[in-house]
């Protein structure tokens, strides 16, 4: 079959989870036999970088430039419309002139768009194609904003958030059944698209992740670390809720433990994370290398939809992972023998506790960890769901 795979940013090189999770689609696809047309857009926050030709080559990869800063006088005025504005930044004429390009150049068998707010250009799609259209739902996204609404407590940005949430929440279940079928990677998020009217074939296909080899590894233990883009909201949120309201709890026990963060754009929130003991790594050269060197993965979710990729690189990793209850939707694990799941300060203290104060049973979380991911994650197990679904199309 023919794909063309329309994202929201440049999937390659791989930089975070979100490309991970579409990189991977597209290394599938290819090892499958098929043939990927990539086009994506670029933006002022997620540029395209260097390529290397044989990515070019294998998939054709076109960019457009796409600008979705904020604009104050356009979110304004968005306020006395009914259109999402989440939705409304993405779209660029000259984004869907590519696109009508494309696709009179050639026939595709699946036109498949990753994420909801490209699904604006579905009936330009219609209108040049014959190709099925499958949309993947990387988050449930009016979810993510609902949680954030949830979670504000100035009352004025609250009110703005919830609107926010609830004209994303209508777009998102305006447009479902308009495609001929829809991914999500985590059955929970499959599950609340049925929930809330999705009518049309609906799959849960996880990320796929490719299992790296494991070597002998030399980590400073006891200690933490944390590693995830800063300019994700829940990232940065949920870690300033850690060191706020858990990091001196747990200082308290062993006050020469270190916790190391990286991650992209780290940097220019310096100023919020620095606490003592805390060592702001920057972006790093190597996620693995980084993960592998140090102890205990700490990542507090407090809102948020789909799955937490970093957490799924981790348990990849044989990594001793704490984080929410959020943060592992998506994952089959058992509490105290995969993941450590901690809600609340208070369980933070306990479950980091565990694995500080006994060297074994944080060994064995890791290695129970590495199985986990393997059975859920690994290339054979995705890639027999993907082409069974495409397959059916």
């Amino acid at each position: 079959m023919k794909f063309l795979q329309i994202c929201s940013k440049p999937p390659y090189p791989i930089t975070d989870g979100h490309t991970i999770g579409m990189n991977y689609l597209t290394e599938i696809l290819l090892s499958l036999g098929h043939k990927v047309k990539v086009l994506t857009a670029e933006t002022d926050k997620h540029p395209l970088l260097s390529i290397d030709r044989e990515y070019i080559s294998k998939t054709q990869i076109e960019s457009v430039y796409i600008d979705t800063k904020l604009n104050p006088f356009d979110a304004f005025f968005n306020l006395f419309g009914k259109e999402s504005y989440n939705i409304s930044r993405f779209y660029s004429k000259d984004f869907e002139e590519k696109l009508i390009e494309i696709l009179g150049s050639d026939e595709y068998d699946i036109v498949h768009i990753e994420t909801l707010y490209f699904a604006q250009y579905l009936d330009v799609i219609r209108k040049y194609s014959r190709a099925k259209v499958v949309l993947r739902e990387h988050n449930v996204e009016h979810m993510i904003w609902e949680r954030r609404a949830e979670a504000e407590s100035n009352p004025l940005k609250k009110k703005y958030l919830s609107l926010l949430a609830k004209r994303l929440k209508e777009y998102e279940l305006g447009v479902l059944n308009d495609f001929d079928g829809i991914t999500t990677v985590t059955d929970i998020d499959r599950d609340q698209l049925v929930q809330n009217g999705c009518k049309i074939k609906i799959e849960h296909i996880p990320v796929a992740y490719q299992m790296p080899e494991l070597s002998p590894k030399s980590e400073k233990f006891p200690s933490l670390v944390y590693l995830g883009a800063m300019d994700w909201s829940p990232n940065l949120e949920g870690m300033i809720w850690f060191l706020d309201n858990v990091w001196e709890r747990i200082r308290k026990y062993f006050p020469e433990l270190k916790f190391y963060i990286g991650g992209r754009k780290i940097d220019q929130y310096k100023g919020l994370l620095s606490r003592e003991g805390i060592v702001i790594s920057g972006e790093v050269d190597s996620a693995r290398d980084f993960i592998l060197s140090k102890g205990l993965l700490v990542i507090p979710i407090l809102f948020g939809s789909g799955i937490r990729v970093k957490i799924i690189e981790g348990m990849s990793l044989g990594k001793a992972i704490v984080t929410s209850t959020i943060g592992a939707e998506g994952i089959l694990y058992e509490n105290g023998k995969s993941i450590l799941i901690a809600d609340n300060p208070e369980d933070y203290v306990r479950q980091i506790r565990r694995c500080l104060e006994d060297k074994s049973f944080y060994q064995e979380l890791g290695i129970n960890a590495r199985k986990a991911a393997e059975d859920q994650f690994g290339y054979p197990a995705v890639s027999e769901k993907i082409e069974q679904l495409y397959n059916s199309l």
